[in-house]
């Protein structure tokens, strides 16, 4: 129970979960993850800087890639891990998620109990992430470049199967 749930009588619960089932059919799900701004120094931790993005505007146009977007850093192939984490203060249902063992941002509150039922009663057979956003810039056919900054998403795929 929080501070605040004890001085008001009021108990956090954990919403209930109900068996999951999917008639032994693989089932995917997509679910967007809150929360990435309070976990910027995790995101960098996990970045790989993209090697394309020191290469000039002209240089990538003339390699055929004018009218592409180019990151400046990218986050292919981490392990991700769905947790509930029970002693969070907002939600006794939060559902952390981790990518390369790093604690990026939440499942949001509507959604988490549903997948916190997927994790802890079906058979999960994978969890992938997509990561987006951050340094980018667009080449131009001329082979100019437009920098800018675009905010940080994160959906995580989640494929399972249950009776």
């Amino acid at each position: 129970m929080s501070i605040l749930g004890a001085l008001f009588g009021k108990k956090r619960e954990t919403a209930k979960l109900e068996p999951i089932h999917t008639g032994g059919k693989l089932v995917k799900e997509e679910f967007v993850v809150v929360g990435m701004p309070y976990h910027m120094d995790a995101l960098k931790r996990i970045a790989t800087a993209n090697p394309e993005w020191r290469k000039g505007g002209k240089r990538l146009a003339a390699d055929g890639r004018a009218l592409e977007r180019i990151w400046h850093y990218t986050y292919l192939n981490k392990p991700v891990r769905i947790e509930h984490e029970a002693d969070n203060e907002r939600s006794a249902n939060a559902m952390k998620v981790l990518i390369a063992g790093e604690h990026i941002g939440y499942i949001p509150e509507e959604t988490a109990a549903h997948v916190r039922a997927i994790i802890e009663t079906t058979s999960v057979k994978y969890i992938s992430a997509t990561i987006s956003g951050g340094e980018c810039k667009d080449i131009l056919l001329d082979g100019n470049e437009i920098k800018s900054d675009e905010p940080f998403r994160v959906r995580v795929r989640i494929g399972y199967a249950a009776p």
